[in-house]
């Protein structure tokens, strides 16, 4: 189990990277994590959810990521509509269990051991070896009495623990942070670390190895190795593609410009959900120019606006008004630019969101930016449909997934965005204004299928492909990450003690316990 002296110390890269070397050995290797903190958990097939370390680490291991990686998600909101208080979605093997508000988090979380550890035995039935991903810093003796993720696990299961700092700041910073650690901890706790990892060292990692020796001296730890920081500008590849899984928001701004006629631009607040997935295939589409504008900016001037799904739609369009969006949105449709929004954000677009069962808070309806005709009543429960569908305009079919929590309908319905040609019974998905420049839809993965994407460019304004661009989908990107994690891989092996981590490895107490 890989445990960190704080948050971002890169441990759950680290453990994609064993994951990745130990699958190439030949190993059946299955990544996992008690309790998950995230606030954008990823979909998967059932309906369910799984933490987006832990989807990463799965493809780093081969295989298709199930909720029994991360069986406990605790989902943040920071601020629920009408309400200053935020509030938690406890994810129990990848659907909603309950909300919790921020005086509730103090509650025994104890009781959610046995969960955890059935779904731990069950990630094991068909594994050689298990790498088990902490959560947040280890030494906050204040959590540790209903701690989950950390030592509370590790003391449940019965594993060993390989402590993970980093060093960017310099070797002081890590050499403090361990051995405060290690000082902090209760003596049970303490025995349970076996090795210390130092990642990201911005120098020669050898010349580290004086503050690594006095690390050891002083804990009784061995060292099993010490990783260079991986570098945006030496490594490019690798940083981008790990940074896309393991921050819901990328960077700051990122933007792709090669003299297209096309400028894309995708406004961010707190809530945005699920940007990796549904906007990887535009990144680096070259006869494009997206821009993604974070939290404090205005949308500039621009073709189209999307709006992307959110965590909370009454939370995400409350955030967007108060980012003062909502007015360049309403302008930007006067001057006669396009938006297309997607899930929430489609939601967002209609004139009215009711959430009479307090999903997201107390039950209220709200005022929605009123730029499509239609409503919202939210549900409880997410819906994820793999479905076929079409253009009305175009003789086009592409795969998708619709995605639903709740209903969206009303007189724009009656122009959809998209026909379900697997159901011909059911009406359309989505919904185009009387214009024609304000769209919506719920669906994941509308740009993934080349054609489909070429297609809803042409809708959204006058791009055409150009002779020579670069087509961008998504079986290159899943190249791309492949090739990534294999970067990454040969970049551990370098320099982490891999057979020193084998040697740790036993089956766990709780296993044998009677």
């Amino acid at each position: 189990m890989l445990q960190g002296t704080g948050c971002g110390v890169g441990k759950s890269t680290l453990l994609a990277g064993i994951a990745r070397v130990l699958t190439r050995r030949g190993l059946r290797v299955r990544p996992f994590a008690a309790q998950a903190t995230c606030t954008d958990p990823m979909l998967i097939p059932g309906n369910r959810t799984v933490a987006r370390a832990q989807f990463m680490q799965a493809i780093a291991c081969g295989v298709a990521p199930v909720a029994d990686m991360s069986p406990v998600i605790f989902q943040h909101h920071e601020k629920s509509h009408d309400t200053t208080r935020s509030h938690t979605d406890i994810l129990i093997h990848g659907r909603r269990s309950e909300v919790l508000n921020e005086d509730d988090r103090q509650t025994d979380q104890a009781d959610l051991m046995p969960t955890i550890l059935r779904s731990f035995r069950a990630v094991a039935e068909d594994a050689d070896i298990v790498l088990v991903d902490g959560g947040g810093a280890v030494g906050d003796v204040a959590q540790r009495d209903r701690d989950i993720a950390n030592m509370g696990f590790a003391q449940a299961a019965g594993v060993d623990v390989v402590m993970v700092t980093e060093a960017s700041r310099g070797s002081g910073s890590a050499i403090a942070s361990l051995i405060g650690t290690h000082t902090i901890m209760s003596r049970h706790d303490e025995a349970r670390v076996k090795g210390v990892i130092v990642n990201s060292v911005l120098r020669n990692s050898k010349k580290f190895t004086p503050s690594m020796d006095a690390i050891c001296a002083f804990t009784g730890w061995g060292s099993l190795g010490v990783a260079p920081l991986i570098c945006p500008s030496s490594n490019k590849s690798v940083y981008e593609a790990i940074q896309l899984f393991t921050s819901p928001l990328l960077q700051d701004e990122i933007c792709r410009s090669d003299g297209g006629d096309l400028h894309i631009v995708v406004p961010l607040p707190p809530a945005t959900d699920r940007l990796k997935e549904d906007f990887d295939p535009l990144l680096d589409a070259p006869s494009l120019r997206l821009t993604f504008i974070s939290p404090g900016r205005p949308l500039p001037l621009c073709d189209v606006i999307i709006l992307p799904g959110s965590t909370s739609v009454i939370t995400g369009l409350t955030a967007l008004r108060s980012e003062g969006w909502s007015i360049d949105l309403i302008g930007h449709v006067r001057r006669g630019g396009r938006v297309l929004g997607l899930n929430e954000g489609y939601q967002m677009l209609g004139h009215s969101i009711a959430d009479p069962y307090g999903v997201d808070g107390p039950p209220v309806t709200v005022t929605g930016l009123g730029l499509l005709d239609v409503a919202t009543i939210v549900h409880r429960r997410k819906n994820r449909e793999p479905a076929r569908f079409a253009f009305p305009s175009k003789n086009i079919e592409f795969d998708a997934s619709q995605n639903h929590i709740g209903l969206t309908a009303g007189p724009d319905c009656t122009r959809p965005f998209a026909r379900v040609v697997s159901a011909p019974s059911k009406p359309g998905e989505g919904a185009t204004s009387a214009s024609g420049n304000v769209m919506g839809v719920c669906m994941h993965g509308l740009f993934d299928d080349e054609e489909a994407r070429d297609a809803v460019l042409g809708l959204l304004g006058p791009h055409r492909k150009r002779a020579g661009t670069r087509s961008i989908d998504k079986k290159s990107l899943d190249t791309a990450l492949e090739q990534s994690l294999d970067s990454l891989a040969a970049h551990v092996a370098a320099h982490i003690d891999i057979e020193g981590l084998l040697a740790l490895a036993r089956i766990p107490e709780c296993f044998t316990r009677s």
